[in-house]
């Protein structure tokens, strides 16, 4: 019963249509305040800790995502810095060439990635402070 429910709920939010997945706050139930699995009624506080919880899971997800770009093209730099440091590289002016726009474009990369990552991460604190203040409060 609770998967036709989201498959419904699913398309009723236009996910089948333009290949995207639906969160939560697009179904019917999300946004009404009963519970899709009792029919209790549901706390507008309670609906704001849920919400906050499944900010809180998303921005997590995405800073491990990014958390493992980082370490691969992280990783990739420190190669291509090695092989830098080879004289022979430089008998290769193609080579060198190709290596050294790849690294270019790396570094721009990482940088962003890292811009990203502190933002999700600020945002991260801000929610998990939320939470807290809603646990003691």
């Amino acid at each position: 019963l609770y998967q036709k429910r989201i498959q419904a709920d699913a398309r009723s939010a236009g996910s089948a249509e333009n290949g995207r997945v639906a969160d939560a706050s697009e179904y019917d139930w999300a946004k009404s305040s009963q519970s899709p699995f009792t029919g209790t009624t549901i706390s507008a506080d309670e609906r704001r800790r849920q919400s906050l919880r499944e900010e809180s899971l998303r921005l997590s997800k995405l800073i491990e995502e990014i958390s493992a770009s980082l370490t691969e093209r992280e990783a990739r730099i420190a190669e291509l810095e090695v092989m830098f440091s080879d004289p022979e590289l430089y008998d290769d002016p193609d080579r060198i060439a190709v290596s050294g726009k790849e690294y270019s474009a790396l570094k721009e990369e990482v940088e962003s990635l890292w811009e990203k990552w502190e933002g999700l991460a600020a945002e991260a604190e801000r929610v998990e402070g939320e939470l807290a203040a809603d646990r003691l409060g």
